[in-house]
């Protein structure tokens, strides 16, 4: 079975968080609890990318939201499991999500969330589409994000495309200021032959328990390709 990368964002109680690019805490136990069982071993992403072993399940949280950080840390830790927090050190909150912004992880607390063993990746500096803009632009969103976060000590070598938002020069780009892999928005398993700097993930969203999870990776996959 292929190598797997879920995308999550925030993680909250609904009455703290509402429903919008949230799963419930509950709800991502119980994904963990199901992947383990049916023998997947957890890894980031950049250890995926480098071994593309079968039944390896990667959990990205793309904006390192500081209530992802307040949760995931202690359901994952029992287990012995990673996490990859993509984050975006330019910005104390997520102001791209307007009315909807939530404070993001400090500095402090993505080196914390290192020593833990978590992996911290690049989500550039300020949360921009990157297609489109011009190479003077794509490199100061990626280099700025990488500088910040290794004068803090943190080892980057993944990188995160805000909104899925890429392209030949971005993923030039990304490669040339030394990152190895990247995840993107397009959906479905990481195939052994996939760009490293072009993962694929599965979106994962409120109401995706363990049966629509299950629905989402592989049997509508499947149908799609018999023309269902």
């Amino acid at each position: 079975m292929p190598s797997l990368i879920l995308c999550y964002h925030k993680v909250g109680p609904e009455s703290a968080e509402g429903r919008f690019l949230n799963v419930a805490p509950e709800t991502l136990a119980k994904h963990v609890r199901f992947f383990l069982r049916r023998g997947f071993r957890g890894r980031t992403v950049s250890g995926l990318a480098l071994t593309r072993n079968v039944r390896e399940i990667a959990f990205t949280f793309d904006d390192a939201y500081q209530c992802a950080v307040d949760h995931v840390p202690g359901i994952f830790q029992p287990h012995g499991l990673p996490a990859t927090f993509y984050a975006v050190p330019g910005l104390d909150e997520s102001s791209w999500d307007g009315k909807r912004a939530r404070k993001l992880a400090s500095m402090e607390t993505l080196i914390a969330l290192e020593k833990a063993g978590h992996e911290i990746g690049n989500h550039t500096f300020r949360h921009p589409h990157l297609a489109g803009l011009t190479r003077r632009i794509v490199l100061e969103e990626l280099l700025l994000a990488q500088q910040a976060l290794m004068d803090a000590g943190l080892s980057i070598t993944s990188v995160c495309y805000p909104f899925g938002s890429h392209n030949d020069l971005t993923v030039r780009v990304a490669k040339r200021i030394g990152l190895v892999c990247g995840v993107t928005l397009k959906k479905g398993l990481v195939a052994e032959d996939a760009d490293p700097l072009r993962l694929s993930r599965v979106v994962v969203g409120f109401r995706d328990g363990p049966p629509l999870l299950t629905y989402k990776i592989w049997v509508r996959p499947l149908l799609q390709r018999v023309g269902l």
